[in-house]
């Protein structure tokens, strides 16, 4: 079913910082978002890799994404290499927040849409100005606009835009004498000017072939290209998966014990869902009396551990022991000795 394909799938990409509450809300928030099965679970990973990396809150870096997706026409098979470019972007933007750093692509990406920029256009843009810099965006994509909507009409104005380009070296038709798309003129432009060392020459510039409405703010965007130009989406998926096997190499012992706690959560759950013994608000006070046996058992010895836990199956189960079969105490034991030999070796 499609639920079951939904839980294996949680199961799948569980990560140990989120704990399986925090994994399967990211699976949660895009369902409530999209209402379509299919978009969940083919966005899924693209979200919790945004989710991992930040370690920003799921819900909220979840819903943005979700909404850049929708407003940028990210497709699944996109989705991944799109997000891994969003991170690596955020990370030398200025932007403290990844949430607001992709917040802000979303929210002034309906304006540069209209100019045709795409969602890695948009995003270079903001990273270049910075948090500081971004209250200048907004006038500065609609006057994009409404150029390129000039642009793509054709005539006299282009060509007034393509003596003043060209003579900065920026070519506006191709080969076969067409006039090249807007988006890549103005990247060609912006490129032209990253490399003119002084901002008031660079603004001088800028202003003198799109006017003062435009001008300042494209040299602005141009000042710090030499860094955002040269993120690319293979970099920073490399950035990223060195990241989490940093992150795998440092987990500390709690991950492991949260880890297999959470696994037998998950096999209990579907025995007691299959038998129709119990709901899931006992599970969740049996699990709270576990907690509290575990932080108690963490702050002694390793080898106390399992004196506590099996304090706990003789405490903290005793609602539970004329309904709770053996099996299900030997398979508590065995699962959280598991997790003890994997994280003390």
């Amino acid at each position: 079913s499609q639920r079951k394909a939904m839980e294996d799938l949680i199961r799948e990409n569980y990560v140990y910082s989120l704990g399986m509450k925090g994994t399967a809300e990211v699976m949660y928030t895009l369902a409530a978002y999209t209402n379509d099965v299919n978009l969940t679970m083919g966005y899924f990973k693209a979200a919790l890799l945004g989710v991992k990396r930040s370690g920003e809150n799921a819900t909220a870096v979840t819903l943005a994404l979700a909404r850049i997706f929708r407003d940028f026409n990210v497709n699944v098979q996109e989705s991944t290499d799109t997000v891994n470019l969003l991170l690596g972007l955020w990370r030398v933007s200025g932007y403290s927040s990844f949430t607001q750093f992709i917040d802000t692509v979303d929210r002034l990406g309906y304006f540069f849409r209209q100019a045709g920029l795409s969602v890695e256009d948009t995003a270079r843009i903001i990273a270049s100005v910075g948090p500081v810099g971004t209250r200048l965006l907004r006038p500065f994509a609609k006057e994009l606009t409404e150029i390129s909507r000039e642009w793509e009409r054709g005539g006299t104005g282009v060509q007034e835009y393509g003596d003043k380009l060209e003579k900065f070296g920026v070519a506006v038709k191709d080969a076969h004498g067409n006039i090249r798309p807007f988006r890549d003129v103005l990247f060609d432009f912006i490129e032209v000017l990253s490399r003119i060392p002084d901002q008031q020459e660079r603004v001088r510039v800028a202003t003198e072939v799109f006017g003062e409405s435009v001008g300042p703010a494209l040299a602005q965007v141009a000042s710090n290209w030499k860094t955002t130009g040269k993120v690319t989406e293979e970099e920073s998926e490399r950035m990223n998966k060195a990241l989490g096997k940093s992150a795998e190499k440092h987990r500390d012992f709690l991950g492991w014990i949260r880890y297999y706690l959470d696994q037998f959560v998950i096999w209990l759950n579907d025995f007691f869902g299959d038998m129709g013994l119990i709901g899931e608000s006992l599970l969740v006070g049996v699990f709270t009396k576990a907690a509290e046996y575990l932080a108690e058992g963490l702050k002694r010895l390793i080898p106390r551990v399992t004196g506590a836990i099996r304090r706990l199956l003789s405490d903290g189960f005793d609602e539970l022991k004329g309904r709770l079969p053996e099996e299900l105490s030997r398979r508590l034991i065995d699962t959280l000795s598991e997790g003890f030999d994997k994280a003390a070796g």
